[in-house]
């Protein structure tokens, strides 16, 4: 197949949407397909067999119109965020779906959307309302334009089979890969990092979200350090700043935490390598749209992690992750202990998180069950 690929962010920007959109048109093309990238990304990095376009954004929606008719796909798959595409408007782009109306047009070939997130929630406040109603209203219209919509997990996918029950078909999810991929020829950064010979590391990895439960974080060190005071336990909190998690932790000790801000992919896997396990703790709870999750799961390391409303009945997650519920941080904490106090224990649910990882979520996967469903709508 020919398949165009319309990403607003592309390597070297960072965010999981522009990772995401670097590994599937890898893997696409190491499929066989033809494919092209339209980025906004000025500078977007090279791609052995795959071209990669920039657009400017300011002219996105009739130079898609241009490169589709140029390209001629067989298919065309947009990767979709609010923020994606009206960076500087809350997410809110009425021209959207005239856009995507236009694309279809001039592609003359099936549309489709990959919904790494739909619309910002709709609550009784004002940002609640003034952005969640328009979010909603223009995800409505792009769901009812796209030939078919692939969601990064199962509750996403539900509410919108709910909503729309005569797209259910149309409907599916295809949950994200890690976008940490292993790098083993790399020497964990440890000692840059300051950490002792001896040390054994927690590690998070993330943004500072309100839905990443960095005191639960936090705490689990804390109540380690206590439990076991001969040990040296460090926690590396990677890829978030000093000021944000003091936003959200106040209290935050430096003894033994490591805030390192930005790193590189590869350093993180060797962090993951070199960790005794991952603190995942969401206030969704853990589902397959979490990229530090899969990394975890990628590198066969011990995940301690939450359950709640957006953790999905169709994987195992109590067989391949130490889980509690994402209200009882108490269970969190003993969970911390006994994962530590038994390294045997972390190893075996670590080396089943590897295997459950490479059979269900890896990239090639996630990209032979987009390439099915793509190649099935234009029969």
């Amino acid at each position: 197949m020919r398949i165009l690929l319309v990403s607003p962010y592309f390597p070297p920007d960072r965010g999981g949407v522009s990772d995401h959109s670097f590994i599937l048109a890898r893997e696409l093309s190491r499929q066989g397909h033809t494919v092209a990238v339209l980025t906004y990304c000025r500078h977007p990095s090279a791609l052995p067999g795959v071209s990669v376009i920039t657009i400017p954004r300011e002219k996105g929606g009739r130079a898609l119109r241009i490169h589709a008719r140029q390209f001629r796909p067989d298919s065309v798959l947009v990767q979709f965020t609010p923020l994606s595409f009206a960076e500087k408007f809350f997410g809110i782009a009425p021209w959207l779906p005239w856009q995507l109306l236009g694309l279809k047009i001039a592609a003359r070939c099936p549309v489709h959307l990959f919904a790494h997130e739909t619309h910002y929630p709709v609550r009784l406040s004002k940002i609640g309302l003034a952005v969640g109603i328009p979010h909603f209203l223009q995800f409505t219209a792009l769901a009812l334009l796209a030939r078919q919509i692939f969601f990064s997990h199962r509750a996403s996918l539900r509410f919108w089979q709910r909503l729309l029950p005569w797209r259910r078909a149309d409907f599916s999810v295809v949950p994200v890969p890690s976008n940490i991929e292993k790098c083993d020829t790399l020497a964990p950064p440890t000692e840059r990092l300051g950490l002792p010979e001896g040390a054994r590391t927690l590690l998070y990895f993330g943004g500072a979200h309100d839905m990443n439960l960095l005191d639960f974080v936090v705490d689990s060190h804390r109540h380690l350090v206590k439990k076991f005071p001969r040990e040296k336990i460090y926690l590396v909190m990677a890829g978030v700043k000093e000021n944000e998690v003091r936003r959200r932790v106040p209290q935050l000790d430096q003894e033994r935490v490591i805030v390192t801000g930005y790193l590189p992919a590869r350093e993180i896997s060797g962090l993951l390598r070199a960790s005794s396990f991952v603190l995942a703790p969401f206030g969704e709870g853990i589902n397959t749209r979490r990229g530090s999750a899969m990394a975890a799961l990628l590198h066969g390391k011990a995940l301690l992690t939450t359950t709640g409303w957006c953790t999905g009945d169709d994987h195992p997650w109590e067989a391949i992750a130490a889980c509690s519920d994402a209200g009882d941080k108490a269970t969190y904490l003993r969970n911390a202990e006994a994962l530590f106090a038994d390294e045997a224990r972390a190893l075996e649910i670590g080396r089943a998180a590897s295997a459950y990882y490479e059979e269900n979520f890896s990239s090639a996967v996630a990209a032979e069950r987009i390439s099915a469903r793509l190649r099935a709508a234009i029969r």
